[in-house]
């Protein structure tokens, strides 16, 4: 047993590590001929203790690769640790000591993978300890195995899209003319906070009128007027794993014949590119799929971002949707799908939601309609 000269101890109950993350990790190392990964940055770090974490200056996380063993090594005395099952958790005053001690238990590791920040922490005591050693960075190892979710990581972005159908159906309910688009994203925000996503990964945006037709548009000033077009967008994280919705409506009962069909169009391309989404094919086919409806609908030169990405502990991670993109979608990966028309000075429209790509086929994470609300 590793560290046992070291005073450590097991978490006794709490969280416990995902097993199919951590299995997942151990078989990228193997095939990599990676040894050791050493981790100090706190994306990282959550993603492989499987909860939200902050690390401290002082602190590391190392994963052996042939036991699957997880060390967290600190110098915090004041932070209960204890809800961290299934890793060994070294407190000691000095950690340049705990550190050495696993170090030590390695004989002489011939590929240990480091991140940015460990690598200005502790990167100077590995090359005197293993001058040898060949040293790769940890971020891509770490990237490559967060594509795929796990069935937890899945749970728990189910849990945030829910948050986030839940609160564009208030959005419905509650949208009006004489509020401005930075009044109503501050209620959006503030739903949101009261479902526990204390923070979006962007400011929420309400593109009204005109504004819509703007893809880059920041919510500003401009009061909700009777027959305006509206795009709302907002995302963010519930326990570390995100949501981002999008849906477009229209303040009034009657839309214009040119809304009608642009709204179709999006929403066509959307369905087409929803159905491409299988194992096997790249990322480019779905968004050349998307793309090609709404070409050949003659709006093509108004859509002008990538079809989707992925999304998970970060709002927007791989895979990447887009025509530039040669990455294969596997089993367990999660996207949204975004596509839109806009019209510069006249109105857009842009639909999206979280799909999971399971074997069988895609499904869908947010499942707010997207039939054309009129308010």
């Amino acid at each position: 047993m590793l560290m046992a000269e070291l005073h450590h101890f097991n978490g006794p109950g709490g969280v416990a590590l995902d097993l199919e993350k951590i299995d997942r990790l151990g078989k990228a190392c193997h095939n990599l001929g990676i040894e050791l990964i050493i981790i100090a940055e706190s994306k990282a770090c959550s993603y492989l203790l499987d909860q939200p974490v902050a690390i401290g200056r002082n602190e590391l996380v190392v994963f052996v690769a042939e036991t699957e063993e997880v060390f967290w090594i600190s110098d915090d005395f004041t932070k209960d640790r204890s809800p961290l099952s299934g890793i060994t958790l070294i407190q000691e005053a000095n950690p340049e000591q705990s550190f050495k001690g696993v170090l030590r238990q390695m004989n002489h590791p011939a590929k240990v993978a480091m991140d940015a920040s460990a690598i200005k922490k502790m990167g100077f005591m590995i090359d005197r300890m293993f001058p040898d050693c060949n040293f790769v960075p940890a971020e891509h190892i770490i990237q490559l195995c967060r594509r795929r979710k796990t069935a937890k990581e899945v749970e728990s972005l189910k849990k945030a899209s829910a948050v986030a159908d839940r609160v564009m159906e208030k959005v419905f309910r509650n949208i009006a003319t004489g509020m401005t688009e930075v009044e109503m994203a501050r209620r959006i925000d503030a739903w949101l906070n009261e479902a526990g996503i204390n923070k979006t990964y962007f400011r929420t945006i309400v593109a009204s009128g005109p504004n819509s037709g703007d893809p880059t548009h920041k919510s500003g000033t401009r009061v909700l007027a009777d027959g305006d077009v509206i795009i709302v967008d907002y995302g963010g994280p519930l326990a570390g794993y995100n949501c981002d919705l999008t849906r477009t409506l229209i303040l009034g009962k009657q839309a214009p014949d040119e809304l009608v069909k642009v709204y179709q169009t999006v929403l066509q391309a959307f369905e087409t590119a929803f159905t491409t989404v299988k194992p096997g094919v790249m990322a480019k086919t779905i968004d050349l799929a998307a793309r090609k409806v709404i070409g050949k609908a003659g709006f093509g030169k108004y859509f002008p971002h990538p079809t989707g990405h992925g999304i998970g502990l970060d709002g927007h991670e791989d895979p990447v949707i887009s025509a530039a993109s040669h990455m294969i979608l596997e089993p367990g990966m999660v996207i949204s799908l975004e596509p839109g028309i806009y019209l510069p000075g006249n109105f857009g429209v842009r639909l999206e939601d979280i799909i999971v790509l399971t074997e069988n086929g895609p499904e869908y994470i947010t499942r707010q309609t997207k039939v054309l609300q009129r308010r």
